[in-house]
């Protein structure tokens, strides 16, 4: 996972970028949700994702003529929600292999705090900017059963398109266990981007990691 967040007019072109090591350690709280409802070959689908990160860190002025290079140590604040909701149709609706089309949209909210923790004459010694949008989104989403208990699911979304953001898009694979009619248990994978810029604030972020979950099925 990486994260850029770029303060380019308030803070001189500030850039932060973390690793997957360093955002586990930093994270303070995450939370995934997701569902689906069939009726015939409608088919319609939610999701929510909220995390929250804060660290501790510092950055490098480069010196100009009149004063040396700097090491000004800050605290960075990120808040992330994002809310998909979507509608669309199965091309194919077999009881081994499904494919879905959809068309929606995701609604983004991130909060950035960064505070410096040594006064600079030359810059703020906090920011804030709290942002929201919507993008649009297609989505595909294929079901495959691999066997009496075991099934895989695809799925894809890509959307923004410079009406929100420039672009968001998303990947997300799982193996399932049937346990019964109505309880299974997944393992996966999710890749969710985003590039996003609006006046001095740029956001460029990419999660990715292994995701389990439970589904109940009624």
């Amino acid at each position: 996972m990486s994260v850029d967040i770029r303060l380019t007019e308030q803070l001189a072109k500030i850039e932060i970028e973390r690793s997957l090591y360093d955002i586990l350690s930093d994270l303070d709280a995450a939370f995934f949700l997701s569902g689906t409802a069939r009726h015939e070959r409608f088919v319609a689908l939610a999701d929510f994702t909220w995390a929250k990160l804060s660290e501790n860190d510092s950055i490098g002025v480069p010196a100009t003529p009149i004063s040396p290079p700097l090491n000004i140590p800050l605290g960075l604040n990120v808040e992330l929600m994002a809310a998909t909701a979507a509608v669309g149709y199965s091309l194919i609706d077999r009881p081994d292999f499904v494919i879905d089309l959809l068309g929606g949209v995701r609604y983004w909210g991130v909060d950035t705090s960064l505070k410096l923790k040594h006064h600079m004459p030359a810059l703020p010694s906090k920011f804030e900017d709290d942002e929201s949008w919507t993008d649009p989104l297609l989505i595909a989403r294929s079901r495959i059963r691999i066997s009496d208990n075991w099934s895989a699911i695809l799925y894809a979304d890509a959307g923004g398109f410079g009406a929100g953001s420039d672009l968001t898009w998303q990947g997300i694979g799982t193996v399932n266990y049937e346990m019964n009619d109505a309880l299974y248990l997944s393992l996966g994978y999710r890749y969710l981007a985003l590039d996003y810029s609006d006046g001095g604030l740029k956001l460029d972020l990419q999660m990715g990691g292994p995701l389990a979950g439970v589904t109940y099925r009624f």
